[in-house]
């Protein structure tokens, strides 16, 4: 793998954008099946993790409307 790193040196952008393409897909698709399989946070639940996560890190809570 060492002998691998001296190809780095011909990445271009474009192929840095593909790669960042490659990463969201994967991501998007790990969490499909993680629904599918019912791992899934309702929004209640996410806004009260939001929150928590906000005063642990010294932030005002959120404004509600």
């Amino acid at each position: 793998a060492v002998e691998r790193i001296s190809e780095f040196d011909e990445i271009t952008d474009a192929d840095v954008d593909k790669i960042e393409v490659l990463c969201f897909k994967l991501q998007v698709n790990r969490g499909v099946e993680a629904m599918a399989q019912g791992c899934v946070v309702s929004h209640t639940m996410l806004k009260k993790r939001i929150e928590k996560w906000r005063k642990s890190v010294g932030h005002l809570p959120l404004k509600t409307t």
